[in-house]
């Protein structure tokens, strides 16, 4: 085989819809990567953007060498999808238009090939870039892993439960796939109000009960962009009701789920100002988190009840 057509090792897949304001300085990360030279190819995909996204893609896959593919179905998980059918690579490394690849990102993974031959998923640790200041609460819930969508900052290399991956950093073995695919139906983000997202859990809550098993990777590192209005809790708390109906569209809600989640909605209600008065912000913040998550699945599920 020339080896100029070789397959590569890895195809990077980096979808976006409307992501003009962080996709420079994303494509810029991408350029400083460290790899042997073709062992990825990258696979960008515009989403039905009314902005300038499909240029900036456009002439980043001619700088990168990569692929542009343009999907007209709104809906990540369909711009996903698309690209993981045309990808060539053994592993395929998904990330986000709002982040910063460390540079030796893509090492860190192939290290990870080398020392868990038998896994075939990975995700990687998240750290925030944030373009404002923040509150010491706000900073102290992004080292637990709890917003701004961070891993653990303190997380050791090992299994990983599914619940706790981030799309923005994930690596699977393309033949692990097999007939897995990212949801169209339920939780495909950006598809119409009724998609909520919640696609790279879903993905990865089957891939683990079909065998797999994740691995970790804390050096293969990236950062997620936070904007100042993502800063804000009431930003935050509204994240968290779309997290819960993704939860709830993908596992769905019994009745007796539901009067138990009621209830401990009540709970957090009043845990929250008893933790702030105390002095714990951080975690009277995270507890209004998961009321609002819960509160998103009682909301899905009374919508689709009575709806």
């Amino acid at each position: 085989m020339d080896p100029s057509n070789a397959p590569p090792r890895f195809s990077l897949i980096l979808p976006s819809y409307n992501g003009k304001e962080t996709l420079p300085d994303c494509l810029k990360a991408l350029q400083r990567l460290r790899h042997p030279e073709g062992e990825v190819e990258f696979i960008l995909v515009d989403n039905c953007s009314s902005d300038t996204t499909a240029e900036l893609l456009k002439e980043a896959a001619l700088s990168l060498g990569g692929q542009f593919l343009a999907e007209d179905r709104q809906g990540k998980s369909f711009a996903l999808n698309t690209a993981i059918a045309v990808a060539r690579g053994d592993f395929l490394i998904f990330s986000d238009d709002d982040t910063l690849a460390d540079e030796n990102w893509l090492n860190a993974y192939a290290k990870a090939i080398e020392d868990h031959p038998q896994r075939s998923v990975f995700a990687g640790q998240i750290r925030p870039e944030w373009r404002s200041k923040v509150p010491v609460w706000l900073n102290e819930l992004a080292d637990r892993g709890q917003v701004c969508g961070c891993t653990p900052s303190d997380r050791k290399e090992g299994p990983y439960p599914p619940q706790l991956v981030k799309g923005a950093n994930v690596m699977i073995r393309k033949e692990a796939l097999n007939e897995h695919a990212f949801d169209t139906e339920t939780v495909n983000f950006g598809a119409n109000s009724a998609q909520i997202g919640g696609e790279d859990t879903k993905l990865m809550q089957e891939l683990v009960a079909a065998g797999e098993e994740i691995i970790y990777v804390p050096d293969a590192r990236l950062e997620h962009i936070v904007q100042e209005r993502e800063t804000t809790l009431p930003f935050i708390l509204r994240r968290q009701m779309r997290i819960g109906r993704g939860n709830a569209a993908s596992e769905g809600i019994a009745i007796p789920s539901a009067l138990r989640i009621c209830g401990e909605i009540g709970a957090y209600i009043i845990a929250a100002p008893a933790l702030c008065v105390l002095g714990h912000k951080a975690t009277a913040v995270h507890q209004l988190m998961k009321m609002a998550r819960r509160a998103g699945m009682i909301q899905l599920w009374y919508s689709r009840l009575f709806g």
